[in-house]
């Protein structure tokens, strides 16, 4: 059975961790540590695993998480914050409730969640920039509505456009995932998710090919159509990224090699992406950070995984 009350769990002893080793690398050279304020999700998207935190969302108390906030920012000197809810900005009421405690108790940090582009508006994104939001991530997925369907994100295009222009007016980087190999799309389609994702201008994107893993809709259905290739039964959910585990009709090895390659491509090697990243360092640690960033894309790029 899940915990009823989240805010009975004591909240983690950081004294015990390295905290001055962990990094971010969009926040570069900074300490960083990470938060969760609430598990579960109500929605059902065809990929995602569900079995561990499940479909009920059960939430702490804005003044339990803004108690753990303090002690972060007052008894550990870190100001930098990533909330790894699933969803945290299901509830506007809460959100900004949060944000209010924020400004009320003086703290200042920077912080990163994940939002849903059809759970913001522009009076929550910009209680969020007060707070000190400075990322937000988006699971944007696809740039056609048959593969956002067949995902069934319950989004739409013109959702997603106008969920990274409030972002953008609000002062907040949008970052943005994506899947590529969507069964019900071809490669023309993939393309077009490319050139969404660079008219949307996030700051960082994420293109991932689909993968199903166990216990999930999608893997129910991959496997009942042929589409699953195995892997390690030991660990199914330990993979080779570099190994598609899902072949339909319109995507073979090949093509998803492909549309991945081109999607990196065609994102991150603009000349005017690239200056952008280039105007944000601040410090020789910033330009470690990055540089290793870069330097690993450059590599997997010309390299045979990338090219295969």
């Amino acid at each position: 059975d899940f915990i009823a009350e989240p805010d009975s769990i004591p909240f983690p002893s950081r004294r015990l961790l390295p905290n001055g080793r962990y990094r971010y690398a969009l926040w570069p050279g900074k300490k960083i540590t990470t938060l969760l304020t609430s598990r579960g999700c109500p929605y059902s998207c065809i990929f995602c695993d569900k079995s561990v935190f499940g479909s009920r969302w059960r939430a702490r108390g804005p003044a339990n998480v803004l108690e753990e906030i303090e002690e972060i920012v007052k008894d550990f000197k870190i100001r930098s914050i990533i909330i790894y809810d699933d969803l945290f900005t299901l509830r506007k009421e809460r959100v900004i409730e949060i944000c209010r405690g924020i400004l009320e108790r003086g703290l200042r940090f920077e912080w990163k969640c994940e939002g849903r582009v059809d759970r913001v508006d522009e009076e929550m994104l910009r209680w969020m920039k007060r707070a000190g939001c400075s990322l937000i991530a988006y699971g944007v997925e696809s740039g056609n509505q048959e593969g956002l369907d067949y995902l069934r994100k319950k989004t739409t295009p013109a959702q997603i456009r106008r969920a990274f222009e409030m972002t953008h007016k609000a002062g907040i980087r949008p970052m943005a995932y994506f899947i590529l190999g969507i069964p019900v799309e071809t490669f023309e389609g993939g393309l077009r998710t490319i050139e969404f994702a660079k008219e949307l201008r996030p700051e960082y994107a994420q293109f991932s090919i689909l993968s199903p893993f166990p216990g999930t809709a999608l893997y129910d259905e991959a496997v009942s159509r042929g589409w699953y290739r195995e892997v390690d039964a030991h660990n199914p959910f330990d993979r080779d990224r570099k190994r598609p585990v899902i072949l339909s009709e319109n995507w073979s090895e090949e093509k998803l090699r492909e549309i991945l390659r081109e999607a990196h491509r065609r994102f991150y090697f603009r000349g005017g992406y690239l200056l952008h990243r280039l105007r944000e360092i601040r410090s020789l640690r910033g330009i470690r950070s990055l540089g290793g960033v870069a330097w690993g894309l450059v590599r997997w790029y010309f390299s045979g995984k990338g090219r295969r």
